[in-house]
């Protein structure tokens, strides 16, 4: 099974319980710095994510993080650029930088439709462990496997015609019944960010009768990853001063000041990729 095939939204998981939990944790999980909508968005618009397919949640959510990751591996001008006594001061200068990834995170997905909860829930549980100790096995740390589990029932509902004939008259009527299904998640971090192990991680989960979806990308060596950034905005930001400097017919001098103001990791627009983005205030003399 190939990765992009792998990682492609099944079409059953559609329960809305489930829906709303894969939300919640990526929301939850992001800073208000990056000005993505707070989670009680979400809460207040619960009802709408009844019946939708999560391969248009997920689309929504690739086109929003294209949106941002876009903005920002754009800006690279200063928000403020002044000139006092012969110092340049320049304010947010952004540098943003694509990397690959080195850690995937997925949820895992565990069903059961069993009406009794205490039943469904101790066969959920004994799935899990399972799958718990298969990836063990193949290579994952225990602390990358989450000790909880999130837990949420949904309710589905089906019907049928049923028609009978007696004495040349058809009678039709319609049946309906309706099953609990019990869904329990957890998250698991892939690493390293390999085709090869990732696969076999996805198949071993579908292997065991569970479900995944894909959280999102991180890195472990974020410092690393930043002061790349941050060496990005110093670029942006000494093309800038040089600029203001050769308009006022003088000489762009050494930093008098530097602060970094923001510094973030998001998914990026290409699979398996990070945009890390640094935001920093610098200030120049001019001779």
């Amino acid at each position: 099974m190939g990765i992009a095939h792998s990682l492609a939204p099944k079409a059953h998981h559609k329960q809305s319980i489930f829906l709303y939990s894969f939300l919640s944790e990526i929301f939850d999980n992001w800073d208000a710095d990056k000005q993505l909508p707070p989670i009680n968005l979400l809460s207040q618009n619960a009802a709408l994510l009844q019946g939708i397919e999560m391969n248009k949640i997920l689309i929504v959510l690739t086109g929003f993080l294209f949106v941002v990751s876009g903005s920002a591996m754009h800006q690279e001008r200063a928000s403020s650029a002044s000139v006092q006594n012969d110092i340049i001061y320049l304010s947010n200068v952004m540098g943003a930088i694509t990397i690959p990834a080195d850690t995937l995170t997925i949820s895992v997905i565990v069903q059961s439709t069993n009406d009794n909860g205490t039943t469904a829930s101790m066969k959920n549980a004994a799935a899990m462990d399972k799958i718990t100790e298969a990836l063990i096995d193949l290579g994952i740390d225990k602390d990358d496997i989450s000790s909880g589990q999130l837990t949420g029932v949904s309710t589905g509902q089906s019907s049928n015609v049923v028609c009978n004939t007696v004495n040349n008259k058809t009678i039709c009527r319609t049946e309906s019944s309706s099953k609990n299904v019990l869904t329990s998640t957890k998250s698991v971090k892939i690493r390293p960010n390999d085709p090869s192990f990732v696969n076999k991680v996805l198949d071993t989960v579908n292997s065991l009768g569970a479900n995944f979806s894909v959280l999102g990308y991180s890195l472990i060596d974020q410092d690393s990853a930043k002061a790349k950034a941050k060496d990005k905005a110093m670029e942006n930001a000494e093309s800038i001063a040089q600029n203001m400097a050769s308009q006022r017919g003088a000489d762009l001098g050494s930093i008098q000041g530097l602060v970094v103001c923001r510094e973030y990791i998001i998914g990026s627009d290409q699979l398996g990729m990070v945009d890390v983005t640094s935001v920093i205030d610098v200030s120049y003399a001019l001779i």
